[in-house]
């Protein structure tokens, strides 16, 4: 679910693979690899496509939002700026 959130979210954006690639401090090729579900990304490569992409790390996953989850999420956010 992951990779076509992923690929239909950065289409939806207007966003190259480069791009969303160097906002996560990686290639277009490792972007390509996520989207066709070869691979997929750290933690922490989350947290900058979430970024990029406007939106939250569980939307990105295909995960139902809880408040919880969106507490944990917006402290994981201030603790990577």
């Amino acid at each position: 679910m992951l990779n076509t959130n992923l690929k239909r979210l950065r289409e939806e954006k207007g966003i190259t693979q480069s791009d969303l690639g160097n906002a996560a401090k990686t290639t277009a090729k490792t972007v390509m690899n996520w989207e066709s579900g070869k691979t997929e990304p750290k933690a922490s490569e989350l947290i900058a496509l979430s970024k990029k992409l406007g939106v939250s790390i569980n939307e990105l996953l295909g995960r139902k939002e809880t408040e919880q989850s969106k507490l944990i999420e917006k402290s994981l956010m201030l603790s990577r700026d």
